[in-house]
């Protein structure tokens, strides 16, 4: 997935309507603030999946 196709149809009005946290979506390029720090992540999960690592997500 890419990032372009993670944000597809996700309109940033919404999110800021929805006091999504981090509350930045008032502006129409909000969605892109993550865009540098995507690749990195799927490139780190493609490169354990590939040795067959597991990966443990903890969100608190």
């Amino acid at each position: 997935m890419t990032h372009d196709q993670l944000i597809q149809g996700i309109d940033h009005s919404e999110l800021a309507a929805a006091e999504i946290y981090p509350e930045i979506w008032a502006s129409p390029t909000a969605l892109d603030w993550a865009r540098d720090l995507f690749t990195p992540l799927t490139e780190f999960f493609q490169a354990a999946a590939s040795d067959g690592h597991a990966m443990v997500i903890w969100l608190d």
